[in-house]
């Protein structure tokens, strides 16, 4: 076993552990910060290979194997359902979006985040992950939106539970709420009364307002900071009280141009207030689901989510 030395652990700790309380407070824009702690992730990739964050989880993005387009926001819309309510639960560690980003894009796969699959668990390992979330949409939103999750334990590459969910796309957060029910049950997580009544209040009961958020962060994630203020001033106006949107919104209004960011901040002063009270915005995790985590025994494939097929008929 190579073994590591004293000052090199020492200090990845302790980036570890930086970026733990980061996450904390941490929003939906890459820092400055992100991208130097992602370089030095890569650079020190052998010395992480050994390390994880116990109770961690990271929550990729759910693959459209459909046809219909419009399911495109939901890819990372579902991601950040489920972050949203994983990150309610003391007992687990989710790992934030922008972290995962940053990361992706040092290794080259672009502002997008989609990662080749058989490139996941690299990421994994590189993030200190022990739980990968992934998994797929099907059908179409005019009729029905099929989703389905597998949790999948990272070091034995082992499945671990799976969840299967069928709504109207106007009932996307019930969608979530039972992938999120069956995730929470093969965690074996044991909550309070408290932290159920938490997970069942949905991010928002507005589809329209939740289909601009997610829109927005993806502008975001391309840096189209104007037309992403414009998603999520849409999606605060059909919600006032969709949280996520007002501090995804205070984010890019402080990356703009000066000139810019008083023009957007006067269109939309009437429907955001900016406060420091504000609840940290929720991450985004932006891969899909990894190759070569599968299940070994036939009878826990699910065909109809396999991330690792060729998915012909997209």
């Amino acid at each position: 076993m190579n073994r590591v030395h004293p000052f090199k652990m020492s200090a990845l700790v302790c980036l570890i552990l930086f970026f733990a309380a980061f996450s904390a407070v941490a929003g939906q824009l890459v820092t400055t910060d992100h991208q130097k702690w992602a370089g030095q992730v890569v650079q020190q990739e052998k010395e992480l290979a050994a390390l994880t964050k116990p109770n961690s989880i990271a929550v990729l993005y759910f693959r459209n194997t459909s046809d219909d387009r419009t399911l495109d926001p939901l890819q990372k819309g579902l991601t950040v359902m489920l972050i949203s309510d994983l990150a309610k639960l003391d007992m687990v560690t989710v790992v934030e979006r922008a972290e995962i980003q940053a990361l992706v894009e040092e290794l080259g796969f672009g502002q997008s985040g989609l990662v080749d699959p058989t490139s996941a668990p690299r990421v994994g390992r590189l993030l200190q992950s022990q739980y990968l979330i992934g998994g797929s949409l099907a059908g179409n939103a005019a009729t029905e939106v099929t989703a389905g999750a597998r949790l999948i334990d990272v070091a034995p590459g082992k499945l671990i539970g799976s969840a299967t969910a069928k709504k109207k796309m106007e009932q996307i957060f019930d969608l979530e709420k039972k992938l999120l029910n069956q995730i929470v049950t093969d965690l074996q997580l044991n909550l309070t009364q408290k932290q159920k009544e938490d997970l069942g209040k949905p991010l928002s009961r507005d589809q329209n307002a939740l289909m601009d958020l997610f829109r927005g962060i993806d502008a975001a994630d391309h840096q189209q900071y104007e037309e992403a203020a414009q998603f999520l001033d849409r999606a605060i106006q059909r919600d006032p009280q969709l949280t996520l949107a007002k501090t995804s919104l205070q984010e890019i209004s402080k990356r703009i141009s000066a000139k810019n960011s008083r023009r957007i901040l006067r269109s939309i002063r009437s429907n955001v207030s900016f406060t420091t009270e504000l609840e940290p915005a929720t991450p985004v995790a932006r891969i899909p689901f990894p190759a070569s985590v599968q299940p070994t025994r036939p009878e826990q494939r699910d065909p109809t989510f396999d991330d690792t097929s060729d998915n012909s008929d997209q």
